[in-house]
């Protein structure tokens, strides 16, 4: 592992059907960025790692060899051997200024268990979270979802939580992108908050690609 590599965080938080592969695309188009595509959960069974090392480490700290729990981890070395293994996950090279992951399965952890997942995550990671929404009434129309009777319900209480989340949750770095806003191409003020250069043929180019998804190839990109 290339030990001066430090890269950046971006991570998507969303739903299925909600545009996540198109702003991955969009994302990666941007140059130096390697966002990859959903991880059946792993990163969140990594974070669970992490906050039982961390308690590992706070409760046997200075205990000597004789201990039962003995360790010689420090909280800062494992929040830097986590980070590094996310980051090398999604970057094997080694070369990316940025990295992240798109995921939509943070449904399954509604509730606290979410809230300590993107807490430590920010913690480990100092990352930037792009919060991706869809009309919900769309979204239950589409695909799998038209399936699920509680669809509407659940993915509210989702985009709630977020919501709270982020309200209570001030000082960490969000930005909150609609599907709609990506389909009308309007995501000038997404590469403002990243901080990136709005390349209009780039963009142009990626959603013009059927990214994963139904498209009837009238996606455009907003000059403005």
């Amino acid at each position: 592992m290339v030990e001066d590599w430090n890269p950046s965080f971006v991570i998507p938080v969303t739903y299925g059907r909600s545009g996540s592969t198109l702003l991955m695309g969009l994302l990666n188009s941007i140059d130096g960025y390697s966002i990859v595509g959903e991880n059946n959960d792993s990163m969140k069974y990594l974070i669970d790692f992490y906050i039982n090392m961390r308690d590992v480490v706070f409760n046997t700290n200075g205990k000597g060899v004789d201990d039962a729990w003995y360790n010689k981890c420090s909280l800062e070395h494992l929040k830097l051997v986590v980070r590094r293994c996310m980051a090398s996950i999604c970057d094997p090279s080694h070369s990316a200024k940025c990295v992240g992951w798109k995921e939509i399965r943070y449904i399954r952890h509604l509730g606290s268990d979410l809230g300590k997942f993107l807490s430590n995550l920010f913690f480990i990671s100092d990352c930037r979270f792009v919060f991706l929404t869809r009309d919900l009434d769309d979204t239950c129309k589409s695909e799998w979802w038209a399936r699920n009777p509680n669809c509407k319900k659940n993915l509210g209480s989702f985009e709630d939580f977020v919501f709270r989340y982020i309200e209570d949750n001030k000082s960490q770095d969000w930005f909150h992108l609609t599907y709609e806003d990506l389909c009308k191409g309007n995501v000038r003020s997404l590469f403002s908050f990243l901080g990136e250069d709005f390349d209009y043929e780039s963009v142009k180019k990626v959603l013009a690609h059927p990214w994963g998804y139904k498209t009837d190839g009238k996606i455009k990109v907003s000059k403005i």
